[in-house]
């Protein structure tokens, strides 16, 4: 893989497309404590979306959305927000998938998915058929006190992790902690940018494919195909 120097003027350019392009995903699974049975959803499209007649899958047990304990938020979750609910679901091992129908087997109505604690869990072979899911990987599974937050970028146990500070009904942050310095650095030492025109960080996380961002301004991630960077010499 290619490693690259990022300096500070390109990034009011990958700020910009950040805010004309947000992730395609409009409802994403975005934290789960299975010790809890507590499942965290976030909209993080441009628009409100009632998920009431949506569908949680795990183990092959079903449950619509709508029909679960609502801890807080809505379930017309407004854009950027976030709705908590409480759905019985296993601590050790086990999948949770999303779907918009109760259509299970369709790659199409299945909005999001995540595994824990084992690789071969559930509906595994419908989230890797529609590509948001690698087979046999998964997150460890949380302890007590714990979760599993989606920290953005990639597929299967890649996209997540484990902590010990649960936010639910609020940003995670993607995982990703904001540095408390100004400048630039390499990819492979300290992925981080800093933008003086939109006094902003930039989290970078490159893949042979392209570029994955993370805007601590936007508080989500973007993928860009063909970066404006400079190979270092």
């Amino acid at each position: 893989m290619t490693n690259y120097n990022v300096k500070p003027h390109i990034s009011l350019g990958i700020v910009a497309l950040l805010a004309a392009n947000p992730l395609s995903a409009a409802i994403i699974i975005n934290e789960v404590s299975p010790t809890s049975d507590r499942i965290e959803l976030h909209n993080n499209g441009s628009t409100a979306v009632d998920i009431s007649n949506w569908q949680f899958c795990s183990e092959f047990r079903y449950a619509r959305v709508g029909d679960q304990t609502v801890v807080s938020g809505e379930l017309n979750i407004p854009a950027g927000g976030y709705l908590v609910l409480e759905w019985p679901i296993d601590d050790t091992a086990a999948d949770l998938g999303l779907y918009s129908s109760n259509a299970f087997n369709s790659t199409s109505a299945m909005q999001d998915f995540v595994q824990w604690g084992s690789g071969s869990n559930g509906r595994i072979s419908v989230a890797a058929s529609k590509g948001i899911w690698t087979s046999g990987t998964f997150v460890p599974a949380p302890t007590t006190d714990q979760s599993i937050i989606f920290s953005g970028g990639g597929t299967g146990s890649d996209s997540w992790s484990v902590t010990a500070a649960p936010s639910f009904g609020e940003a995670n942050g993607g995982g990703v902690s904001e540095p408390s310095t100004t400048g630039w650095m390499f990819f492979g030492s300290y992925p981080y940018v800093w933008s003086d025109d939109e006094q902003n960080w930039l989290f970078l996380s490159p893949i042979d494919e392209g570029l994955w961002v993370y805007s601590f301004q936007f508080q989500q991630w973007t993928f860009i195909d063909q970066p404006t960077v400079a190979p270092s010499q």
